[in-house]
């Protein structure tokens, strides 16, 4: 999903990356319930779809549930995320696009 092929996964790939470098207390346990489950079996993007469910709601006390599309507002903070380097790349390539006048 990604417009490049040096990576597979989609959005939430980058998503969780930043996550684990943010919160690396719960890489363990993450990666000990996706054996347990066997969603480590998974192909990435949907690997990576539920890894970012379980952050969310283990990282998010006042919203567990909240979604990807609600994450950002400023009172889950979760803002911090977008200044990790992950998404570098994705700002770049999106930059390069020409801008209608």
């Amino acid at each position: 999903m990604f417009p490049w092929r040096t990576k597979k996964g989609c959005l939430e790939t980058l998503i969780v990356e930043a996550m684990l470098a943010t919160y690396p207390n719960v890489k363990d346990c993450l990666k000990e319930y996706s054996k347990c489950t066997k969603t480590n079996k998974w192909e990435k993007s949907k690997r990576d779809k539920m890894l970012l469910r379980c952050m969310v709601s283990v990282t998010c006390e006042i919203d567990p549930v909240c979604s990807t599309t609600m994450m950002w507002k400023e009172e889950k903070g979760f803002q911090v995320l977008l200044d990790h380097q992950v998404f570098n790349q994705i700002a770049k390539f999106l930059s390069e696009f020409p801008v209608r006048p």
